[in-house]
Protein backbone atom coordinates (compact mmCIF):
# COMPACT_ATOMS: atom_id res chain seq x y z
CA UNK A 1 0.00 0.00 0.00
CA UNK A 2 1.26 3.50 -0.74
CA UNK A 3 2.26 5.77 2.13
CA UNK A 4 -0.40 8.32 1.20
CA UNK A 5 -3.08 5.60 1.23
CA UNK A 6 -2.06 4.43 4.70
CA UNK A 7 -2.09 7.98 6.04
CA UNK A 8 -5.41 8.79 4.35
CA UNK A 9 -7.09 5.68 5.74
CA UNK A 10 -5.96 6.44 9.28
CA UNK A 11 -6.85 10.14 8.94
CA UNK A 12 -10.37 9.14 7.87
CA UNK A 13 -10.65 6.75 10.82
CA UNK A 14 -9.39 9.50 13.12
CA UNK A 15 -12.03 11.89 11.80
CA UNK A 16 -14.75 9.27 12.29
CA UNK A 17 -13.65 8.51 15.86
CA UNK A 18 -13.46 12.22 16.66
CA UNK A 19 -16.92 12.86 15.24
CA UNK A 20 -18.39 9.96 17.19
CA UNK A 21 -16.92 11.32 20.42
CA UNK A 22 -17.18 15.10 20.07
CA UNK A 23 -20.24 15.56 17.89
CA UNK A 24 -22.38 12.45 18.41
CA UNK A 25 -21.33 11.58 22.00
CA UNK A 26 -21.27 7.86 21.12
CA UNK A 27 -18.35 6.86 23.35
CA UNK A 28 -16.73 7.63 26.66
CA UNK A 29 -13.55 9.68 27.03
CA UNK A 30 -11.67 6.49 27.95
CA UNK A 31 -12.89 4.71 24.80
CA UNK A 32 -12.03 7.73 22.66
CA UNK A 33 -8.52 7.92 24.11
CA UNK A 34 -8.00 4.20 23.53
CA UNK A 35 -9.26 4.14 19.93
CA UNK A 36 -7.53 7.41 19.08
CA UNK A 37 -4.17 6.15 20.34
CA UNK A 38 -4.63 2.71 18.81
CA UNK A 39 -5.34 4.26 15.41
CA UNK A 40 -2.04 6.17 15.36
CA UNK A 41 -0.10 3.17 16.69
CA UNK A 42 -1.56 1.03 13.92
CA UNK A 43 -0.64 3.64 11.31
CA UNK A 44 2.94 3.76 12.58
CA UNK A 45 3.13 -0.05 12.49
CA UNK A 46 1.87 -0.14 8.91
CA UNK A 47 4.35 2.55 7.83
CA UNK A 48 7.21 0.60 9.44
CA UNK A 49 6.04 -2.68 7.88
CA UNK A 50 5.85 -1.10 4.43
CA UNK A 51 9.31 0.47 4.86
CA UNK A 52 8.24 4.13 4.84
CA UNK A 53 9.73 4.84 8.27
CA UNK A 54 12.48 3.14 10.21
CA UNK A 55 12.59 2.29 13.89
CA UNK A 56 15.06 4.66 15.56
CA UNK A 57 18.31 3.12 16.73
CA UNK A 58 18.73 3.09 20.51
CA UNK A 59 21.04 5.73 21.93
CA UNK A 60 24.44 4.27 22.73
CA UNK A 61 25.67 4.50 26.30
CA UNK A 62 29.26 5.53 25.62
CA UNK A 63 30.13 5.46 29.31
CA UNK A 64 29.30 1.76 29.51
CA UNK A 65 31.41 0.84 26.48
Amino acid sequence: MLEVEIKTNHKNLHDSISEDYYKNKLMSKEDFDYYHGQNWENMESELITEGYIKIPEPVRDLGAE
